[in-house]
């Protein structure tokens, strides 16, 4: 399993950045692979964050090359280049 975080500044306000979330959201149900993701909002003005949670790497990466993930700038308003981190999960705290 993987954790991955992408954190980005937005141009937009928050209501269109909720908004454009939540019209990517059937589309995100159907990402093969991809068992959760949360939508956070960190305390910095203008700073989101998007946590997803991988059932595997190559998910992931089949994500990122696909025409969802190449929208991801334009729909959420981004402003310069998002920061992404991914880490594997050793094990969790509860099933």
């Amino acid at each position: 399993m993987i954790i991955q975080t992408i954190r980005f500044k937005s141009a937009l306000e928050k209501i269109a950045v909720v908004k454009a979330a939540i019209q990517r959201e059937k589309e995100m149900l159907l990402v093969p692979g991809l068992m959760q993701k949360y939508y956070v909002k960190p305390e910095e003005n203008g700073n989101y964050s998007g946590i997803f949670v991988w059932d595997s790497s190559d998910s992931m990466n089949t994500y990122w090359k696909s025409d969802l993930a190449t929208r991801f700038k334009r729909d959420y308003g981004v402003d310069g280049e998002p920061a992404l981190f991914s880490e594997e999960v050793l094990f969790q705290l509860r099933d």
